[in-house]
């Protein structure tokens, strides 16, 4: 499956991948005999990547129970969007300037056009196709490599967080348009302190909104824990 070349890395972006894509779910054992045999690949590259994906916070390994995909809780999910925050407000706010007028004014285009889509299910899936535009724009063009760098090195854990959760969100990707819309609007105006500004408005409502799911698997396995004791009893 895999070249000699590299192969720990990459092996860890195909295990990687299983994760973000929710093959691997958050807390589940990873069978790393299994996916080894399925690869054809030997216990060396694997247990490098392993590293890799633990040093990346994807993983948790215990000396005798194996490796586990990481859980999100509030705290690692607060820090996640904490820096996210700070480094994506920084580059849209750097970006304002740089960006080509047509650049702008396509994604706002693009964000409007969803808004006035008729029917429901076509204006989920073109918004899910545009969710992340802003947001690449901003990489593109904040012209910092170290910047880019400090953004990129963040992305799997923030592509982590948004495919474990997202999901369970009722209306996503709509709940951001607005804000998706304020930014660019920003953008086209040429209005770097606004654009950061509603980039930040933007991630601290992303992160209030992923958070409820989180509070409420809480409550949930608090329920259980309570239920299961009565039962017990």
């Amino acid at each position: 499956m895999f070249e000699k070349s590299s192969l720990g890395e990459q092996v860890a972006e195909a295990l990687k991948n299983e994760i973000l894509s929710g093959r691997l779910a958050p807390k589940q054992r990873i069978d790393i005999g299994r996916y080894a045999s399925d690869w054809n690949v030997s216990s060396t590259p694997m247990r490098d990547a392993v590293k890799q994906l633990e040093a990346a916070g994807l993983v948790e390994v215990s000396p005798r129970r194996g490796v586990y995909v990481s859980e999100i809780d509030r705290q690692e999910l607060r820090e996640i969007f904490e820096l996210r925050t700070a480094l994506e407000s920084l580059a849209i706010r750097s970006a304002t300037a740089r960006m080509p007028e047509a650049e702008a004014e396509r994604a706002l285009s693009l964000y409007r056009s969803a808004e006035e889509a008729s029917d429901e299910q076509d204006r989920e899936r073109i918004l899910r196709d545009i969710d992340a535009l802003i947001h690449d724009l901003a990489v593109e063009y904040c012209g910092n490599r170290r910047l880019i760098e400090l953004i990129e090195n963040l992305r799997a854990l923030i592509n982590w967080s948004r495919s474990t959760l997202i999901s369970h969100l009722e209306r996503p990707y709509a709940e951001a348009l607005p804000e998706h819309i304020e930014i660019a609007e920003a953008l086209c105006a040429r209005d770097g302190e606004r654009a950061a500004a509603a980039m930040r408005t933007h991630l601290e409502n992303s992160y209030n909104r992923i958070a409820t799911v989180l509070d409420g698997r809480a409550v949930a396995h608090t329920d259980e824990g309570i239920t299961g004791a009565d039962q017990q009893g």
